[in-house]
């Protein structure tokens, strides 16, 4: 069983909520460990989340998960390993 460390502030109903919205954003766990380190964050996500920006919310966190087409992702992943140039 794999197991999230969260913040000792964050209660256990908004984990649910907001492992319930990571599910839907296709959040790792790495990302998801991150939001859930401060109350701050989870709450700031599930509230972007149920906005329908939870992706615009993990964008400028820096936490997106890679685009679905296969092009997209590898230039994501090129972007992300070697820098924004190297995807052109």
């Amino acid at each position: 069983m794999i197991s999230v460390k969260y913040g000792v502030d964050v209660p256990p109903a908004m984990v649910e909520v907001l492992e319930h919205h990571a599910r839907a954003e296709g959040l790792s766990l790495d990302a998801l460990e991150v939001i859930g380190a401060s109350l701050d964050f989870v709450e700031a996500f599930i509230v972007a989340a149920e906005r329908g920006v939870g992706s615009d919310f993990l964008d400028r966190m820096g936490l997106a998960g890679p685009p679905g087409d296969q092009v997209a992702r590898a230039r994501w992943q090129a972007e992300r390993l070697f820098g924004p140039d190297s995807a052109a």
